[in-house]
């Protein structure tokens, strides 16, 4: 599943679909262009002890945290898209496995 900035969520904590809506995508954004690189590992920190340093849409990501949790966070993606600058987010089916040698 992708989605845009333009994604109409529901005003409950997942649309229809069972997707994150339209404001927690833009709280993981926002979320992400505060903390750069890492962002998915502050995420997890706030998540354990609650302390988001003062983001102010800290209840979206809470709500993203109790709905679908870490191994959710581990599949979700935010990209780039080369052709329009636009950030696009994705989920993959399944979280990458290492496999032995």
């Amino acid at each position: 599943m992708t989605g845009t900035a333009d994604l109409k969520g529901e005003e409950n904590t997942m649309n229809q679909l069972g997707w994150p809506s339209t404001e927690q995508i833009n709280a993981l954004k926002q979320f992400a262009a505060i903390h750069g690189r890492y962002w998915k590992s502050v995420l997890r920190d706030a998540w354990t002890d609650g302390d988001y340093r003062g983001f102010e849409n800290a209840w979206f990501l809470q709500q993203v945290r109790n709905t679908f949790g870490p191994s959710w966070l581990a599949r979700f993606r935010l990209d780039r898209d080369q052709a329009t600058g636009r950030m696009m987010w994705s989920v993959q089916e399944h979280a990458p496995t290492k496999r032995p040698l």
